[in-house]
């Protein structure tokens, strides 16, 4: 039997992660939508992009076109449905990740022991924190980014993943 989930165009990178009991999608001509196991739902006013990934309890997506290549996204706390931003520590958050410019875009998000990596063609973030009271991003390096999300692996108590200089391990 075939199980149709969504249609999203042909041009589209998919990104999907499991979260709350549902499966999430995103893509950069509709947003986020998820599969609850019987149907599925497009979330109004959800961010656009191609990587999702959950963390800390959000949803989190990013990897949208220039110019809003530097912007994370964060779903609200155990609700991957809510993207509108507020002020309560529990609401979805938007951040800018490096500085505002087309140069050097998101491409890449992992979670990895209680970090959430957020990966550029030529750097790399991180993400910290559980909430609006405490999240932080912090630059780790401009030595080295991420040309692909599938090539991130946990390996000997680190990342590897394929940069411009070839394979990179990172602890």
């Amino acid at each position: 039997s075939v199980v149709k989930v969504a249609t999203c165009s042909v041009n589209d990178l998919v990104g999907e992660t499991n979260a709350f009991g549902n499966a999430y999608f995103v893509d950069p001509t509709d947003g986020v939508y998820y599969w609850n196991g019987s149907s599925t739902s497009y979330v109004s006013g959800s961010p656009k992009g191609n990587l999702i990934t959950q963390f800390h309890s959000r949803v989190w997506v990013s990897g949208a076109a220039v110019p809003l290549g530097n912007q994370l996204y964060g779903s609200k706390y155990l609700d991957g449905t809510v993207w509108a931003t507020g002020i309560n520590p529990t609401a979805p958050v938007q951040l800018t990740v490096g500085l505002q410019d087309n140069f050097d875009s998101i491409n890449a998000l992992y979670a990895y022991l209680d970090t959430l990596y957020v990966m550029k063609h030529y750097s790399i973030y991180l993400l910290a924190g559980f909430d609006q009271t405490n999240f932080q991003i912090n630059y780790i390096t401009a030595e080295c980014g991420c040309v692909d999300q599938q090539s991130i692996q946990t390996f000997n108590h680190g990342l590897e993943f394929v940069s411009e200089r070839g394979v990179e391990f990172f602890d």
